[in-house]
């Protein structure tokens, strides 16, 4: 009778350990899979930059670039000038030939900065 006990204790001993083995497994699984849908969707970083022009194959950017920036951070406070001659004056630009627009994002736009980039001469 008490080698059929000790069986019985062992074999759910067993029986326990695998189960808390698997809880484990899983709850690492979810944790993986929720820090790559984070980063494949950009919550945690963004940096993106897109041109503000139609027609880019025949875009000549020119010998200056100038930056002006627009930033937000918490939601709540924006400061800031992203304006298109803010661009061109922080870059000495007479002549613009072609606008990008950046845009960098942390923590689901916990802070986030928005660029005005201006190219020309």
């Amino acid at each position: 009778m008490n080698t059929q006990n000790e069986f019985s204790h062992r074999v759910a001993e067993n029986s326990e350990q695998k189960d808390s083995k698997k809880y484990l497994g899983d709850k690492l699984k979810k944790i993986l899979i929720i820090v790559f849908l984070l980063l494949q969707s950009a919550c945690v970083y963004a940096n993106i930059k897109i041109p503000l022009d139609r027609d880019v194959l025949k875009t000549e950017l020119g010998t200056k670039q100038g930056v002006a920036s627009n930033h937000t951070a918490l939601w709540l406070v924006s400061w800031g000038n992203a304006g298109t001659m803010e661009a061109a004056r922080n870059g000495n630009i007479q002549v613009i030939n072609h606008l990008d627009m950046g845009v960098k994002s942390y923590l689901f736009g916990a802070y986030s900065r928005t660029d005005t980039i201006a190219y020309g001469d």
